[in-house]
């Protein structure tokens, strides 16, 4: 079997392409897998790493506002359908799977036109433009969220498989604890409203509960400053772990009662997945405010609440955690809710409708 997967520019469109790569291997031995990409996304580097071929076309997103650039953008994209279609003839795949981003558009059109059956995941509640847009030729739209249905035209093509995760997110188990902890995380660059929210939870805390907060790494130095102004030690203060990053995510994850973080896609599903409790603060930086219909998700289905970054004070974020940690039974009504909603086996799930569609 020849798999063919094209999936882009940010690390939400390609670990998705990646794992799945990774379970049609798993089941597959002898699958052949090609990755198409550009050089200037991260896929250029994170597909190498995880084992896997990858061959370069040269695209570019649109501007989103009339531009003479476009036209570039245009001609740019044409030449990256005909560079995907002489990718194509020579790999000859079996199945296409497109993940998102710029590089998956021209590569899953150039499959089309070269009679291989293709199929698309996306990842956030809010489908991507390219993903709209090759869902009217796809075999199978494959979704993580039920509520991205109403948004794509052709629904006669579309299955919940939910978000390939992470296995070893299950492998952890919680430590012994004498009190809540509360883990905060805004991304590995950081987001210096939830930033300052933790520094306002930190000094406002005084030993009720444990916090760890991953700064990211842009905004470590600026945070622990703020702290120390404050009187308070990081590396003193036996309730407060302040970092830069968080390496071992499974261990933090199963060792907090709550969780404050952004809502991008994999995320709001790692959350579900693992029946976390979490306060959600979409991005407002994000490409059709996606992560705020992720976070809304899973707000209405009442495993998460949601604060919107425009609304979010240090009074609000405080009032909030302080009354769900008070409440042990709203917690664990979050706790299963989140489980009700989260999807642990969507890896196996796309690497079986990709194998079927290749048989056939």
């Amino acid at each position: 079997m020849k798999v063919l997967l094209a999936g882009g520019g940010t690390a939400g469109h390609v670990n998705p392409a990646i794992a799945i790569a990774g379970e049609i291997k798993k089941n597959n031995p002898d699958a052949q897998i090609l990755f198409i990409g550009t050089k200037k996304g991260l896929e250029s580097t994170l597909v190498p790493k995880a084992g896997f071929d990858i061959e370069f076309v040269e695209v570019s997103g649109f501007k989103r506002s009339l531009s003479p650039k476009n036209i570039a953008v245009t001609l740019k994209a044409a030449y990256g359908v005909v560079k995907a279609i002489s990718i194509i003839r020579k790999f000859k795949p079996d199945v296409a799977i497109g993940t998102g981003g710029y590089v998956s558009g021209p590569t899953m059109y150039g499959a089309h036109l070269c009679k291989v059956p293709v199929m698309i995941h996306e990842q956030n509640v809010f489908p991507g433009a390219t993903n709209r847009m090759v869902n009217s030729f796809a075999r199978v739209t494959a979704i993580s969220f039920e509520d991205s249905r109403r948004y794509f035209k052709n629904t006669y093509n579309i299955t919940l498989t939910g978000n390939p995760i992470k296995r070893d997110l299950f492998a952890a188990s919680a430590k012994a604890i004498d009190k809540p902890s509360v883990l905060i995380m805004g991304g590995s660059l950081g987001a210096e409203a939830i930033n300052n929210g933790a520094v306002a939870l930190i000094l406002n805390n005084k030993g009720k509960y444990n916090i760890t907060l991953s700064t990211g790494k842009g905004d470590y130095e600026r945070v622990v400053k703020l702290l120390a102004d404050k009187g308070l030690d990081v590396e003193k203060d036996i309730n407060v772990n302040v970092v830069s990053y968080i390496y071992d995510t499974p261990q933090a994850y199963a060792d907090s009662q709550l969780v404050i973080a952004r809502s991008g896609a994999i995320t709001v599903s790692e959350l579900a997945a693992l029946g976390k409790p979490s306060i959600l603060i979409p991005s407002p930086n994000v490409t059709h405010n996606h992560q705020e219909y992720n976070a809304k998700a899973l707000a209405d289905s009442g495993g998460a609440v949601m604060i919107k970054e425009c609304d979010l004070t240090d009074d609000i974020l405080i009032k909030t955690v302080n009354e769900l940690l008070d409440n042990p039974q709203k917690l664990s009504q979050m706790s299963r809710a989140a489980s009700r909603a989260g999807i642990c086996d969507a890896a196996s799930s796309l690497c079986k409708i990709a194998i079927a569609i290749a048989k056939k």
